[in-house]
């Protein structure tokens, strides 16, 4: 089964492909809801949450190197709607912060990054 905008295509047995409106389950609205890290004490802290049903639901505390973005800490859960998670990991050097997002009914989401010095 693939759902894409509101449509759910099923594949028949003779090959042929069908389209029937979607159920309200796969059509209820997914938003990610990255927040911005911030220092806390000794730790870098992110928080992210997510409205609507967006399956499941993983955020990453990430800092900017060289080579690309590094993940620090990550989280998985249900993604039910008014669900919020916050993740830490210890605070070292001077970089650039971001919380990034993936959902099943979403793709991905970042906010803006932010520079922070421990």
């Amino acid at each position: 089964m693939r759902t894409s905008v509101g449509i759910t295509v099923l594949a028949l047995a003779a090959g042929l492909f069908a389209a029937q409106p979607a159920s309200a389950a796969t059509t209820a609205a997914c938003t990610l809801q990255p927040g911005i890290p911030l220092k806390s004490g000794s730790k870098i802290e992110g928080a992210a949450g997510v409205t609507g049903t967006c399956g499941l639901t993983t955020m990453k505390l990430q800092r900017k190197r060289w080579y690309g973005w590094q993940t620090m800490a990550d989280k998985s859960w249900d993604g039910t709607s008014g669900s919020r998670r916050v993740i830490t990991t210890a605070c070292s050097g001077s970089y650039e912060w971001r919380v990034w997002m993936y959902a099943e009914k979403a793709g991905g989401a970042t906010n803006n990054t932010r520079k922070i010095t421990c």
